[in-house]
């Protein structure tokens, strides 16, 4: 028996923020081309919404509970995996002081879908399609191609049960799993780092504020 997956990656405080999380989610194709997954994937390539949690406003609520409760109508089919790293710690590395920029726009990444697939049953093999939120610093590496790659090497010599066949990037509001993706590291960066962004209590930004607004209404998601 086969599964097929869809893999998405996106990123958040990679570039202005001391800690950063790549995260990665897994949907399998079946569901992800349902009618109702396709048509708010329609509804984003027509740029009926927007997604992004750092641009976040109040305004924004019903449409991100509507996407996060049309993904997670079935439960237990989407699986998540995720690493949140302090840029100051691969600089002050004695081996990676001079190759930050490849840890977090090529390992990184390669790392956080690995270890999302390795994770799976070997008792059924796996078929995946990674598509990756594009950016300038991943087109420069050829990021789509080498992790491709550099997973089925890892699937090889490990005797892995799994195997890459196609690997994107995609622009923004093209894929209704980045963005999905996009919600749920964002929320969870908040969440972790909660004491730090918000600092004085009484001088939370507005931003902030609706960020916590939506992080605090898991309740709604189910």
């Amino acid at each position: 028996m086969t599964q097929n997956l869809n893999i998405f990656l996106d990123e958040t405080g990679k570039k202005n923020n001391e800690l950063s999380l790549i995260g990665v989610i897994s949907i399998p194709v079946d569901f992800y081309n349902s009618n109702k997954i396709q048509e708010l994937n329609n509804e984003l390539k027509k740029n009926s919404f927007k997604l992004h949690f750092t641009q976040y406003d109040k305004s924004h609520y019903d449409i991100y509970i509507k996407v996060i409760k049309s993904m997670l109508q079935t439960n237990g089919i989407i699986k998540m995996n995720g690493i949140i790293f302090m840029k100051s710690q691969f600089h002050s590395h004695p081996l990676l002081k001079s190759k930050v920029n490849d840890m977090i726009y090529e390992k990184v990444p390669e790392r956080v879908i690995y270890g999302l697939l390795r994770n799976y049953s070997n008792l059924e093999s796996i078929m995946a399609n990674i598509y990756i939120e594009n950016s300038e610093e991943y087109q420069a590496r050829n990021l789509a191609i080498n992790i491709k790659e550099q997973i089925n090497t890892h699937a090889l010599y490990r005797f892995d049960n799994f195997k890459i066949r196609k690997s994107n990037l995609v622009s923004k509001n093209q894929q209704i799993g980045v963005e999905f993706t996009d919600i749920l590291i964002g929320i969870l960066r908040y969440i972790i780092c909660f004491r730090d962004i918000i600092g004085d209590l009484n001088h939370i930004s507005k931003s902030t504020f609706n960020q916590r607004l939506i992080t605090i209404s898991r309740k709604s998601f189910l």
